[in-house]
């Protein structure tokens, strides 16, 4: 359903009701499910959401984290034990999480403690169309479903919201950019630059289709955005130096200013950039 529907209530108001239900469960004898220190997991794939939901929450007095990066190296310099303070369930209700984090071997150990999974209401995964459209570039999307299944009580549901998600089988569109393979196809190293993290996301895919069967996708071309994790663009910054494989590295503007990048040969602008100066950057 749209954007400012309310797609959130569907975390937020089971959270509330057996916050509620918790504190006097007495007045609830037939209540299913009743949970001492409930908690809920949403599954977000970026910082930013994940952040805007945490503040969101604190009008309800939830108390909400958005485990990332940030979140575990300031627990790492403060020596606290953010596995414990997660698992434990008695300082957060709502906990949001990337799908990278989610398979790391801090989460396998916060899913294998029995009291967090007894304790848990459901796992909302956010802005659900992500799944399948990021999965070119995060792998881990594709390992939500039979990590959680996996792991969780068979009664903890697994939901999934969005505002562009439709009925019926996947639908995924696609762009086609055919200007550029004369370009790609004298074997010389570029580097494309779109002007949004989707353009750039929809030049990728169209270069991984255009690649024959059998190739290793993801080492002729890589991408640079935003929405990859920063380990992810630091790697293809080095491997733009080390992997003579490397031909094409698919970015925002971000990476035309200031870093650099050995050894290409072209650079291609899809779209005229919105100013002399970052057209003469890129």
């Amino acid at each position: 359903t749209a954007t400012g529907d309310g797609k959130s209530a569907l975390f937020i108001v089971p959270i509330l009701v057996h916050l509620e239900v918790s504190k006097r469960p007495n007045d609830f004898p037939d209540f299913p499910g009743i949970r001492a220190h409930p908690v809920l997991v949403v599954i977000t794939p970026t910082k930013g959401l994940a952040s805007n939901i945490v503040e969101g929450l604190k009008k309800y007095d939830i108390a909400a984290i958005a485990y990332d990066r940030e979140t575990v190296a300031a627990a790492h310099v403060a020596a606290l034990n953010l596995v414990h303070e997660v698992s434990s369930c008695s300082k957060y209700h709502v906990i949001c999480v990337d799908p990278e984090h989610l398979h790391s071997d801090d989460w396998r150990r916060i899913l294998s403690v029995s009291a967090f999974c007894n304790n848990l209401v459901a796992v909302i995964v956010e802005e659900a169309h992500l799944v399948v459209e990021w999965l070119s570039f995060r792998k881990w999307y594709g390992g939500i479903g039979p990590f959680l299944r996996g792991r969780l009580p068979p009664d903890v549901p697994v939901g999934a919201i969005s505002a562009t998600v439709e009925p019926g089988a996947v639908q995924t569109a696609s762009r086609d950019f055919p200007q550029l393979l004369p370009f790609l196809n004298t074997g010389r190293r570029a580097m494309i630059y779109g002007y949004s993290c989707e353009m750039v996301t929809s030049i990728f895919e169209y270069l991984l289709r255009c690649e024959p069967p059998g190739v290793d996708h993801g080492r002729r071309v890589r991408q640079y955005s935003a929405l990859c994790e920063p380990d992810f663009n630091a790697e293809t910054l080095r491997l733009a130096e080390t992997d003579p494989e490397l031909q094409v590295i698919v970015a925002t503007v971000a990476l035309a200013n200031g870093i650099n990048v050995l050894g290409i040969d072209d650079s291609i602008s899809v779209s005229m950039p919105s100013t002399l100066s970052q057209m003469e950057q890129q």
